[in-house]
């Protein structure tokens, strides 16, 4: 029964790849990183903000972005193909078979996959180094407000 419903998986992904490589869900859980990278950066640095964009059902607004997104990937991108003479898995199913040539290639998906994974791999870790800069600069703030008598609590507290 198994090795049927493979064969059956397997004949529809070489013509429709939806259930080969969920490259959808991929797409749509990195926008939701970064969206949820913005949420913590506006709810340290401008609460009113964060609270006019992301407040009650306004969330939802942005998890139908992140769908919406994945609904793109999922519609009008090509997933990797699995080429079984290189054992790998590539945008140009020929690969191994005959000589790369560049026009096999689905070029808008490259492009994609391009412009995709560099807005993550600058993105997210700029959203995150301004995060952790919120958060030392909000520490710093809660320490300078603590009163005289609080550090002598403190301090005969550790005694």
């Amino acid at each position: 029964m198994l090795s049927s419903l493979t064969l059956i998986l397997t004949q529809k992904s070489c013509h429709e790849n939806f259930l080969n490589n969920p490259l959808d869900l991929w797409a749509a859980e990195c926008c939701a990183d970064m969206i949820l990278g913005i949420n913590r950066c506006l709810e340290m640095a401008f609460p009113k903000i964060g609270k006019m964009l992301f407040h009650n059902n306004r969330v939802y607004i942005w998890i139908g972005f992140c769908n919406l997104y994945g609904l793109y990937w999922l519609l009008f991108r090509h997933a990797y193909i699995f080429t079984g003479m290189a054992y790998s898995s590539s945008f140009d199913p020929l690969i191994g078979y005959r000589p790369f040539r560049i026009e096999l290639v689905f070029t808008d998906d490259v492009n994609d996959f391009t412009i995709h994974n560099t807005i993550l791999a600058i993105g997210s870790p700029i959203l995150y180094l301004i995060f952790s800069i919120c958060i030392f600069f909000k520490g710093r703030e809660l320490i300078k407000s603590i009163s005289k008598e609080e550090k002598l609590v403190r301090i005969i507290y550790k005694l």
